[in-house]
């Protein structure tokens, strides 16, 4: 009497997927032969974490052992040739990985950065800047819209509301709003030129630099003799910052040299 062989396959706690071996999901043949702890009825109700087959290969995961199903392609194993050495414990739970925590992307929000008022509850002064705006957002949408509102909207109320809590802010302007650290600003020696007199005198030259507040700034050249300048610009500036341009069509040629000194200004 011929035994009826029997299929298994691996599946994965936490991808419900079949395991796979060069490619194709691996299903393991069981063809009646005894050997010691390796029977199919022996695995499962555990959960498999480790196999050694008899070529030394290591399987290692989190499989729970099932009856091989339908598929249309697979690849067939001796049983008798993987199941060699197994690990095993009880649950899946045992030898998933710990949950990553994701931190929600939504934060609360806040009125300020670092928001503080004076003898004013954060929570308080958000409302009434919330319920200060929705009312003008009404009146907004009455006015241009025609819109009526089932229930009636107080401007007044949420107005003085929030004046008295803007006094309240007042009472200390350092207690309400960051400190604004200044950006640094640093001497700049410029030497331009030469242009000779006639140049001058056919186009208009401008020498350009970024002032403090990271702005272009400008200073038409009229005097021929005057080639040394002192500026007040951001720190690291480069060719692209500080150059002489013209009005005419084609690029300046005027040299430019500088260099940034330690002296702030």
């Amino acid at each position: 009497m011929s035994f009826l062989k029997e299929k298994y396959q691996l599946i994965c706690c936490s991808t419900g997927e079949p395991l796979k071996l060069n490619g194709l999901p691996a299903v393991f043949v069981y063809s009646g032969t005894n050997l010691p702890d390796n029977h199919p009825d022996d695995f499962l109700d555990v959960v498999i974490t480790k196999i050694k087959d008899i070529n030394a290969n290591i399987i290692t995961g989190c499989y729970k052992i099932l009856e091989e199903e339908c598929s249309t392609e697979w690849e067939e194993f001796k049983w008798e040739d993987v199941f060699i050495e197994t690990t095993c414990v009880e649950t899946c739970d045992e030898c998933l990985p710990e949950p990553v925590i994701v931190k929600s992307l939504t934060e609360q929000k806040t009125i300020y950065p670092d928001f503080i008022v004076n003898n004013v509850d954060a929570d308080k002064a958000e409302s009434i800047f919330c319920t200060y705006a929705n009312m003008n957002y009404k009146k907004v949408l009455a006015l241009r819209y025609g819109i009526e509102f089932c229930c009636p909207y107080d401007l007044v109320s949420a107005t003085i509301e929030f004046e008295i809590l803007k006094m309240d802010i007042a009472t200390d302007s350092k207690a309400c709003c960051p400190t604004v650290i200044a950006t640094p600003c640093f001497e700049y020696n410029v030497t331009v030129g030469p242009i000779s007199f006639s140049e001058l005198h056919t186009y208009d030259y401008y020498l350009h630099y970024k002032d403090c507040n990271s702005k272009s700034a400008i200073i038409k050249l009229v005097n021929v003799s005057k080639t040394e300048y002192v500026l007040c610009g951001l720190p690291g500036q480069t060719v692209s910052d500080i150059y002489v341009y013209s009005n005419s069509t084609t690029v300046s040629t005027v040299p430019v040299l500088f260099s940034e000194s330690t002296t702030s200004c």
